[in-house]
């Protein structure tokens, strides 16, 4: 017979130390519990007992027996049963105790394996998987994370250099239509320039035609909004202010041209050399008139009145000749450089004598080229605003050209500027 085991005992002894608890009756408040019946003694002293002396005699089997061994008693190890939760009522009914009744006990019992580590075979207890689950899922989310950040910024980068790309096509576009219309303007320019050498009226005209062809509202000329843009940013230093540089001096040559246009229409009659010569101002009543001291009279013919088929005759001025400039009685004078003369008393003008340093300053040597001294100050200033937007717009078009074939969309990564020509 094999001996039970140390952890069966130890269960047993502890579900009977459980209902022995249970069993204990607990009085209520108040109350007493009765003290336990003494237990009645035996009848008689049974049969088997010996008297004061003598023994029992031994068991010795008849002749040709054998003795009667006794088999051995075979224990069977309790099975663990599985722990049961029930109420201490349901307990102590369903399974009386029997220390119930013990007066020295009062039916508890001392376990001396009591708080002894019970023997479950010596093996570490198995971990969950759970923790291990889920830090491979948060590792999961974190990868799954940083690949989704990288592959939404590549596709943000991809998507901002398309448009990079686009707007620098439509930006290169742009300057080549402001260098097309440059080009033509050079060419038309010099022909304007010709005639109005030859008829100041007529080459006025022409270039006043000039400008509204290139620069008026049907042309929209330039874009600002197309010319410019962020893809700026990336562009060299040099790029950037030759762009720039474009812009002002389309805007600048507008001007330029239209003041131009308009100097030589209010100055046709003395931009070929045959401006005034000589000032004088007349006095009026809010003061003095600045105008063009042309000749001095000397009184006027006698006025015919009309007869017959003769239409009447208007006095004629007489010129001061021959050093009679003392006896003038009235003055020619011009008040438009090139418009039509008239004549006021010579009291009323005093002639202005080609002398001083503030004549100098405000009319010069020779008046008379005035005009056209600054006419071709005016067309010199166009001519150079034509020759600095050619180089601007050739630095424009090669670094324009550069961007839209290789983008990029920071300023950490400014491209270099083409080589000047």
């Amino acid at each position: 017979m094999s001996a039970p085991k140390k952890k069966d005992l130890s269960a047993l002894k502890a579900r009977l130390a459980k209902k022995a608890a249970a069993s204990v009756d607990v009085p209520a408040p108040g109350q007493v519990i009765a003290p336990p019946e003494p237990e009645p003694a035996p009848a008689s002293i049974p049969a088997d007992i010996p008297a004061p002396g003598q023994s029992l005699p031994a068991d010795v089997p008849a002749p040709g027996q054998v003795a009667f061994e006794p088999e051995p008693v075979q224990y069977e190890e309790p099975a663990a049963a599985a722990p049961a939760y029930a109420e201490p009522e349901a307990a102590a009914a369903a399974a009386p105790s029997a220390m119930e009744g013990d007066l020295y006990t009062g039916g508890q019992t001392f376990d001396v394996n009591d708080g002894l580590i019970a023997d479950d075979g010596g093996g570490m207890p198995s971990r969950s998987g759970t923790g291990l689950a889920l830090t491979a899922l948060a590792g999961g989310i974190l990868v799954g994370g940083m690949l989704g950040f990288f592959a939404a910024d590549v596709v943000a980068k991809n998507g901002m250099k398309d448009k990079a790309t686009a707007k620098a096509a439509i930006m290169l576009e742009e300057v080549k239509r402001v260098a097309e219309t440059r080009k033509t303007l050079s060419v038309e320019f010099g022909d304007v320039v010709k005639q109005i050498n030859k008829d100041p009226k007529a080459g006025s005209e022409a270039l006043t035609a000039m400008l509204v062809k290139a620069f008026g509202q049907d042309a929209d000329f330039p874009k600002v909004e197309t010319l410019f843009g962020w893809q700026l940013s990336s562009l060299g230093k040099g790029s950037i202010k030759s762009t720039f540089d474009l812009y002002k001096g389309s805007n600048d040559l507008v001007v330029d041209m239209g003041f131009l246009a308009q100097y030589v229409n209010a100055n046709a009659g003395v931009i070929a050399g045959r401006g005034p010569k000589s000032y004088g101002l007349v006095t009026k009543e809010a003061g003095a008139v600045m105008v063009e001291y042309v000749s001095l009279i000397c009184g006027f013919e006698e006025a015919a009145e009309a007869e017959g088929d003769k239409p009447a005759v208007e006095p004629k001025p007489i010129a001061c000749l021959g050093g009679k400039e003392k006896e003038a009685t009235h003055v020619v004078i011009r008040e438009a450089p090139g418009g039509a003369t008239g004549t006021v008393e010579i009291g009323m003008v005093t002639r202005l004598l080609p002398a001083g340093a503030m004549y100098m300053y405000a009319i010069g040597d020779h008046p008379e080229e005035n005009a056209a001294l600054l006419y071709k100050g005016l067309a010199k200033r166009v001519e150079d605003r034509l020759d600095s937007m050619a180089k601007n717009e050739k630095r424009a078009i090669k670094a324009l050209q550069a961007y839209g074939e290789s983008p990029t969309t920071d300023d950490d990564s400014v491209q270099s500027d083409p080589p000047a020509e």
